[in-house]
């Protein structure tokens, strides 16, 4: 992470009086959905849609008159329903099903493409690629034991999840004024994010999320 900061604060700092470059900051929310296998085993249920917030930086370098190229820098926190999956004593026997819920801490980066197609519409296409230094599973359960009822809650490291995943983003803005743009963008998964050393299993993400550009320069 420290590099990626290293890498867009040396491309402000040195193109920061150039003509037509342009900075900010930028905060979005957005939802997603897992497609692909969801038969772990023991998971009865499937996973729900995810909910996903961001904060980051963005830096545009012109190509051509209407031509950009957007470097975006973002820290993401998503929280998903992962199912339902059946807890088991040490003989094997089942005790009690459990709800599960990830977590994720997440730094992204992206590079797009992107073309004015009026004064104030923009459409473009990229890549990104998005790294996950936490990602943890909550698992929550209740059951009766004799006269009492019992219940757990625990927290574990996601070991299925693959770090470093890499996307395709397409994103509209809309400007509003000098200050402030509407932010638009569909993100399709394109590596399998699950651990192929955990798993043969392959699923992969589609989100949507909308936000607002603030224009520093």
């Amino acid at each position: 992470m420290k590099k990626l900061l290293f890498i867009l604060a040396l491309l402000i700092g040195i193109d920061a009086n150039a003509q037509g470059i342009s900075y900010g900051v930028t905060s979005r929310l957005g939802a997603f959905k897992t497609i692909g296998d969801s038969d772990f085993p023991d998971r009865k249920t499937g996973y729900g849609l995810g909910l996903q917030a961001a904060l980051g930086v963005w830096v545009k370098l012109p190509l051509a008159p209407k031509n950009e190229l957007q470097l975006t820098l973002l820290q993401t926190g998503e929280r998903q329903n992962a199912g339902e999956v059946t807890l088991y004593d040490v003989n094997r026997s089942p005790i009690t099903d459990a709800t599960v819920t990830d977590r994720n801490l997440a730094v992204v980066l992206q590079v797009v493409y992107l073309r004015h197609l009026t004064e104030n519409w923009s459409v473009g296409i990229g890549t990104g690629a998005k790294y996950e230094y936490l990602s943890k599973a909550k698992i929550k359960s209740e059951y009766r034991d004799w006269n009492y009822v019992i219940k757990s809650e625990d927290t574990v490291d996601n070991t299925y999840r693959r770090n470093l995943t890499l996307h395709l983003p397409i994103e509209a803005q809309y400007a509003l004024n000098d200050r402030f743009a509407l932010v638009s963008q569909v993100q399709l998964q394109l590596s399998n994010r699950l651990n192929s050393s955990e798993t043969d299993n392959k699923q992969h993400d589609l989100g949507f999320s909308v936000g607002v550009n603030y224009i520093l320069k």
